[in-house]
């Protein structure tokens, strides 16, 4: 089986699914492909954090790696329709926004 690599995130799109009705937040369950690495949205304030990982005979070497990251976006306007994942620079600390 062939794995998808880390370039499958410049792929994804997540679209809105009533982009009439206004949103400040959002909640996603996002693959994620072995080699990724840390994930945010792009152009928003994200955080994602692992919920599964690739296990050793799927992954090889990438096991251990985040399979599923639970990924919470927020606005102070209203989201766009459509939000793009990219991977990101792990953060060690930050100040908080809210």
């Amino acid at each position: 089986m062939q794995l998808p690599g880390p370039e499958m995130l410049d792929d994804l799109q997540l679209t809105r699914l009533q982009p009439e009705r206004g949103a400040h937040a959002a909640i996603v369950s996002l693959p994620v492909p072995p080699g990724a690495g840390e994930v945010r949205a792009t152009n928003l304030l994200s955080q994602a954090r692992p919920i599964a990982w690739w296990p050793e005979h799927l992954a090889g070497d990438a096991a251990g790696d985040p399979r599923r990251m639970l990924m919470t976006i927020s606005s102070d306007g209203d989201l766009p329709e459509e939000i793009r994942p990219e991977r990101a620079t792990p953060v060690e600390e930050a100040e908080w926004a809210g």
